[in-house]
């Protein structure tokens, strides 16, 4: 702002602007910030002008806000960025407030509310869906009377509302979730019998452009449950199509966090089962590319014992199947990476220990150190 800072309050609101530097590109912004007890709320944005776009929240607990926003599913520049809330006002230390995530249960969405003083008979909550259409909500006392659970159903619907989707299938959207990689995901898939026959559902790492495994179960009810765990980080997105076609709220965008390992190339072992061997005083290992009609662009480096890294060029020997070597001089552990397009490859880095050396080589010049940049030269 103005006076230089990022975050400001405008009476009890903290805002923050974001700026579309690219104001000829359209944005699709979302954000969330993690407050101090670990729960995250959603924050949408509203446009002040096509370059910028206006966040805000109450704070109403000190500590540490940790604020995040992305741009079609991808964190902007300097995203996460904590700030700190010294004070609070009093009067909305007593205002209802998520306790933890929301919890899918069946065909239930179960949120735990922190009502802390409020009595529930003052209460009221109103949930819309993203048609406009409010869905009942049932408000519960728990048997400890904290917290309270206000359960809705995301798909049912009050009577005599028609629903304006084309088709009846309904699905989380992850797009506002914080995910690692390698979280296996259950995702409840409901709607018509015969939509849900019909359904396919799909999923791609958009950054690798690989498909992922989905696996489909249906429950006694007819309901189904897709199972997913994205083992990179980056960038993802879900189809749902039924003839061909994305149902309403398809295709969904999601974010892992996380390296984004390349699953085309990986160490390949030998008949003896290892993947480095000496070949006289050279050791050599092979690297695999599994997707053959797919190009590769594979760069090595060796960094051992003393800290100094060596940089490798492979040998082609087929179109699936390149031999990288070196010769060891020092005994101890040689830590090998290998990375395709930039990106490492399964199992990189990898460590191989050396126990002994040639003598021969012993005396041979090796770097000691990594280089050093002084004035003009190199050392």
């Amino acid at each position: 702002n103005n006076e230089g800072h990022i975050f400001a309050f405008n009476k009890e609101m903290l805002e923050f602007n974001v700026e579309n530097e690219q104001p000829h590109k359209k944005v699709e912004l979302t954000g969330k910030v993690e407050l101090p007890n670990g729960t995250k709320v959603i924050l949408q944005p509203s446009k002040q002008t096509e370059d910028c776009h206006l966040f805000s929240f109450t704070p109403c607990d000190v500590g540490k806000h940790k604020v995040s926003v992305l741009n079609k599913g991808r964190p902007i520049v300097g995203s996460p960025m904590a700030v700190e809330i010294t004070s609070a006002p009093q009067k909305d230390l007593n205002l209802p407030r998520y306790k933890g995530v929301p919890v899918v249960r069946g065909s239930s969405v179960v949120i735990a509310l922190d009502s802390d003083g409020v009595p529930p008979k003052q209460l009221s909550l109103t949930c819309i869906d993203p048609d406009d259409v409010e869905i009942p909500v049932e408000i519960i006392k728990s048997q400890n009377e904290m917290p309270l659970m206000a359960g809705l159903t995301f798909d049912e619907r009050p009577q005599g509302i028609p629903d304006k989707r084309q088709h009846s299938v309904r699905f989380p959207d992850l797009s506002s979730f914080e995910i690692s990689s390698n979280t296996i995901m259950k995702l409840p898939i409901q709607g018509q019998e015969k939509d849900l026959n019909d359904l396919k559902i799909s999923c791609t790492h958009i950054d690798l452009d690989r498909k992922v495994p989905v696996s489909i179960e249906k429950d006694d009810n007819g309901q189904l449950t897709a199972t997913i765990s994205p083992g990179n980080g980056g960038n993802y997105t879900l189809d749902f199509t039924i003839d061909q076609e994305h149902v309403p709220k398809s295709p969904m965008n999601f974010f892992v966090k996380g390296d984004i390992h390349d699953d085309q190339c990986r160490f390949s072992k030998n008949n003896e089962g290892h993947i480095f061997a000496f070949n006289k005083e050279m050791l050599e290992f092979n690297v695999e590319n599994e997707q053959p009609h797919k190009k590769v662009e594979l760069t090595g480096k060796v960094e051992l014992p003393n800290g100094t890294k060596v940089i490798l060029q492979p040998s082609k020997q087929t179109e699936d199947c390149h031999l990288f070597s070196f010769t060891p001089c020092d005994v101890g552990k040689h830590k090998v990476s290998v990375l395709n397009k930039g990106r490492p490859i399964v199992g990189s880095p990898m460590a191989v220990e050396i126990s002994s050396a040639p003598q021969k080589d012993l005396y041979l010049p090796r770097y000691k150190g990594a280089p050093v940049v002084r004035g003009n030269s190199v050392v």
